[in-house]
């Protein structure tokens, strides 16, 4: 007897959760299953759901619900693993603008304690605005497709996983691509001809005095990271 509907669900949340650590064990109901357990009991609850073709006819709409379910769950924490540490990534309603607000930096606040003075008890005081902005960001869409025959699920000759990441692996290397391309505009900006931009520096190679007067500026703007090839951080020894 398969098991009712909000039951599924939550066992389709769970595989796909173990699905990206397949070493520990997830919750289900009252019991820590591996993921090999997870998987198999949702192999065979949708084996139940389509054991035959009137079944199937029956079921298909729960069938395709619980695999966008598994999509759901397993996309947002792969986006954010992936490129968090390039930007701020959030979730849109269809018809929502990708509006972003941009946190107060901190030379905003180093600008702002400059305006903390000694003052009379009645006196007028100067003030200070703190500059966090709002933008809208174009987007734009990328998409993939994989096709396996139900069957060959049902079987256990093909895992969804698998299926999933393959596809986000295409993503992967898609969107890369995307904040290449952005990072190299970005440079060729402040580094044009005619440009008074401090936040640039280019060189042959490793130069430690550049990199470190790089990273006071970007400091002041919050935590820094330095993103380059194995190549060049094996260059980047102290003088």
């Amino acid at each position: 007897m398969a098991l009712q509907r909000e039951s599924l669900i939550q066992l389709a949340k769970a595989t796909a959760k173990a699905s990206l650590n397949p070493s520990v064990s997830f919750a289900f109901g009252d019991e820590k299953l591996s993921y090999e357990a997870l998987n198999s009991t949702f192999r065979n609850e949708m084996n139940e759901l389509a054991k035959d073709y009137r079944s199937y006819r029956n079921n298909k709409n729960t069938i395709f619900e619980l695999i966008e379910v598994m999509l759901t769950e397993v996309l947002p924490p792969k986006v954010l693993s992936e490129y968090g540490q390039f930007a701020d990534v959030r979730t849109f309603a269809q018809g929502d603008r990708p509006i972003f607000y941009q946190k107060i930096s901190e030379a905003s606040k180093a600008r702002a304690k400059q305006f903390v003075t000694k003052v009379g008890l009645a006196g007028r005081y100067e003030v200070f605005r703190l500059d966090g902005a709002s933008l809208e960001v174009p987007t734009s869409a990328f998409g993939g497709a994989a096709q396996i025959a139900f069957e060959e699920f049902l079987d256990g000759r093909i895992d969804m996983a698998t299926v999933y990441d393959i596809v986000l692996e295409g993503m992967d290397e898609a969107v890369y691509k995307e904040i290449a391309k952005a990072l190299a505009a970005m440079a060729a900006t402040m580094g044009a001809p005619g440009s008074t931009s401090k936040n640039y520096a280019t060189a042959n190679g490793f130069v430690e005095a550049s990199m470190d007067k790089l990273l006071m500026i970007a400091d002041t703007y919050g935590k820094s990271s330095i993103l380059c090839t194995f190549e060049f951080a094996a260059t980047m020894l102290p003088a």
